[in-house]
Parts: C-alpha cells; structure tokens; sequence
C-alpha cells in the first residue's frame, strides 16, 4: 500500500513540475527556414519507420495532406506520455475530420513492439501510430531542429504542406497546439 502511495505521490509531483514548464514555455516555432524536405526525405530513408507489422513505411504518406499533423514521439515506458496520449486521442477525435490529425511514433525501436502495442491497447489510442529507432529519433531530431533532443513526449507540427513549424519537448496542453495552428492558419 505505501509503495502504491509512493508511486503515485511520485506520479503527480512529476506531472505538477511537467505542467508548470508546458504553461510558462510556449510551442517552439520555427522561423528560420527550415529543410523540411530534407527531414521527410530523411525519415523516407530505407529502414527508418515501421507500422506495428514491422512493414516499413514512408514518412511523408502520413504527413502531407490537407490537415496540419502533429506528432507524439512517445515511449511506453514514459509516464508523462500517459498522462498526456488520452489529451491527445480528444484532440485527434475533435479534429481529424476537420483540420488538425495526430501521429504517434513510438521511439523504442521494433523490438518493443508488443510494448508499444500494449500502450495503444491499453490507452485506446485512436490515431495512427508507427515505430522508429530512439537513435534515428534523435539524430534526425537535432539535425532539422537545432535542438537537443530532451526525451519523451516531443511534438513536432507540421503545416499541410509538410512544413515543420513547431517543437515542444515535454507536456503540452492541446489547446496550445490548436491555438498555434489558428494563428498561422490566418
């Protein structure tokens, strides 16, 4: 009983730290011009995404359409990442026939695919989900955002052009994401 207390004091004083930082720090935009083909091209390379079959697949059917796409790079490991999947299967339920879809790719590589099966299951996510490896994850990561890569959850968003035009490592609420979106959309 006083381990589950524990883990559970645990859990929420990590969720109260990740949300302070997810309110006071805004997405990060991307104004200077980014090579976006580069980085679908990159994530096209053979080998690099796979869907739960472990069949591999190309990045840029998933990311440019007519929607703006938001990515979730999770682990089924990170407790943050439950916390905020069940926001993010709202956000895509609310949007997705509308302007806005989500992806998931999980970051722990093939050979966790059951364990990334088991997070979707388990949180009945209902928006497309792919795997890739946490090192390809990372380099691609820090080469198109010149940025550190900080660990999971991260969020990438993509104009519908395939444009990445925001980052945001950590919690983040949906309604900035939307907020975000409605401004560039103007």
């Amino acid at each position: 009983m006083i381990t589950i207390f524990k883990q559970l004091f645990s859990a929420f004083v990590l969720m109260l730290i990740c949300m302070q930082s997810s309110i006071a720090a805004p997405i990060a935009s991307h104004t200077e011009e980014l090579n976006t083909n580069n980085l679908i091209s990159t994530f096209e390379t053979e080998n690099t995404l796979f869907d739960f079959s472990n069949k591999a697949v190309r990045f840029g059917d998933y990311i440019k359409s007519e929607q703006w796409t938001v990515v979730m790079l999770w682990a089924s490991n990170c407790h943050v990442c439950t916390v905020e999947v069940h926001q993010f299967v709202k956000l895509h339920e609310a949007f997705s026939d509308k302007n806005i879809r989500v992806l998931g790719i999980s970051v722990e590589g093939i050979e966790k695919t059951e364990a990334a099966q088991d997070f979707v299951n388990i949180h009945n996510v209902n928006f497309p989900n792919l795997i890739a490896e946490t090192d390809f994850i990372t380099t691609v990561f820090e080469q198109y955002t010149k940025q550190d890569w900080l660990g999971t959850p991260t969020f990438l968003v993509f104009s519908p052009s395939g444009q990445l035009m925001a980052q945001r490592s950590g919690m983040l609420a949906p309604e900035l994401i939307v907020s975000f979106i409605e401004q560039q959309s103007h």
